[in-house]
């Protein structure tokens, strides 16, 4: 192999086609790294990018998550060192993923040989369509309260100062550097908070994707009666979405925690995630 570099928004065209190009929308984000692994002939022949989980909580081992993979034969060990040692740079104590089943299980091999755990397994996330969404017996409730609000009104600062207060009172996990990212890294019009006494208590934020598809990013509530004002934001986010989205369009809801799934279980009984190879390894050791 010729040579490493990090994959950024200038080069991230020489790896279309090769790594999740979703995963590429969150180039740049703190806690997100990246590693290219050229050939001789200056060919991409690896890829990898991957999200640190607690990298600044002094409480907490740092872990890492990989979000997409990609190597060809030459670039497999050359890529699985340089991720271990930057893994080993930033004290990351653990690595897990969970990708798309390789049919051939090349990777599925690959992966056991550099000492992961891997299994097949149904997905965190369920993949819904607009159609779908508006069909739901939720939407059959009364009008969402004047509460929830979108988000096409609110400022910079309103905005942080509400992300701050959930994440102070609330009490399930957040990614960690939402309360970094700009307000437009969200669909304002379909993202919405609740309000309570001129202060934001909830968000349902959403991010659109290049590919269209869209993600639900945070769903909070941290006011008096949290269970109905997360169904509110679900029927005005969805209301939205339906006005302003075709209904082939596919929403990504991740179910990251026990709240998360217990919500979606209710909202979508029948609702399977897609089959995934997971796996988990040790950095520590």
């Amino acid at each position: 192999m010729s040579s490493l570099e990090t994959i950024t928004s200038e080069n991230l065209e020489r790896y279309s086609g090769l790594i999740d190009p979703e995963e590429g929308d969150n180039l740049g984000r703190i806690y997100y790294r990246t590693l290219g692994v050229l050939s001789d002939e200056g060919k991409p022949a690896g890829a990898a990018i991957w999200q640190l989980k607690y990298l600044e909580n002094d409480e907490k081992k740092t872990l890492s998550f990989l979000k997409s993979v990609f190597f060809c034969k030459e670039g497999e060990k050359f890529l699985f060192s340089a991720y271990r040692k930057m893994c080993l740079s930033e004290k990351a104590s653990a690595t897990s993923f969970e990708l798309p089943i390789d049919e051939e299980h090349k990777y599925e091999d690959a992966f056991r040989q550099q000492g992961f755990s891997v299994k097949k397994s149904e997905g965190s996330d369920l993949c819904v369509r607009v159609a779908e969404l508006k069909g739901l017996n939720l939407m059959k409730k009364k009008k969402t309260p004047d509460y929830i609000k979108d988000l096409t009104g609110l400022d910079e600062k309103s905005f942080k100062r509400g992300m701050l207060n959930c994440i102070f009172h609330g009490v399930r996990e957040m990614t960690e550097d939402l309360n970094r990212l700009p307000l437009d890294w969200f669909e304002r019009s379909i993202s919405c908070c609740s309000e309570s006494d001129g202060r934001i208590e909830g968000f349902l934020l959403v991010r659109r994707h290049s590919t269209g598809r869209l993600r639900i990013e945070l769903l909070i509530d941290v006011g008096a009666e949290p269970d109905m004002d997360l169904l509110n934001m679900i029927r005005f986010s969805i209301e939205r979405a339906g006005e302003n989205y075709p209904d082939e369009t596919e929403v990504i809801i991740p179910r990251y925690d026990a709240v998360a799934r217990k919500l979606t279980s209710f909202i979508f009984p029948r609702h399977k995630g897609r089959e995934v190879l997971k796996g988990a390894r040790r950095e520590d050791l």
